[in-house]
């Protein structure tokens, strides 16, 4: 390098063997389904995107700001929701909190917990320690479809007032497991 001149470097690539044309990536879409999930979540901007997310899949959206809401949503609706996904940590009443009050009414009611926190967080432990179903946030949309159709799909029962559905063999998880 010469002063006031600048610097001039040269870079030396070994030339490629093989035919370098780009590689073409077929993306890959998560599969949807016509089911019905609730989508409890006190960050409404998070809660927006989840239901664009999976009303964009073909799913029917309901939402609830809270666990209370969420808890009445669930009563007036209990019929028809096949998935409720349930932040961890809201305002009013948590989804602990409020999962363990729609289970004591609906006993085979599944659900799946959504947090920022991490698993290992005192706030969201009881869900590693359980082994509930779990989604990380953020997350993006072919992650939040993906992991909802295999809880779906996961799921081996019907509730009282649905016919069963055929479903592949249940996961290690266990989206009715006990938490409260």
């Amino acid at each position: 390098s010469t002063l006031g001149l600048g610097t001039r470097f040269q870079i030396f690539l070994p030339t490629a063997r093989a035919d370098a044309r780009a590689v073409r990536r077929t993306p890959t879409v998560a599969p949807g389904g016509s089911e019905t999930l609730l989508v409890v979540e006190d960050n409404s901007q998070v809660r927006e995107l989840a239901r664009l997310i999976l009303t964009g899949a073909g799913y029917r959206v309901l939402q609830a700001a809270n666990g209370e809401e969420g808890i009445r949503v669930y009563d007036q609706n209990a019929a028809d929701i096949d998935l409720v996904i349930m932040d961890v940590v809201m305002p009013k009443m948590g989804g602990r909190d409020a999962a363990a009050r729609i289970r004591e009414k609906y006993p085979e009611a599944r659900i799946v917990f959504t947090s920022g926190y991490a698993t290992d967080s005192p706030l969201t432990m009881f869900v590693e320690e359980l082994n509930l179903p779990f989604i990380s946030k953020p997350y993006g949309t072919e992650l939040l479809r993906t992991q909802v159709r295999t809880i779906l799909d996961a799921s081996s029962f019907s509730s009282p007032s649905k016919p069963s559905k055929p479903s592949k063999p249940s996961k290690a998880i266990d989206p009715t497991a006990n938490f409260g």
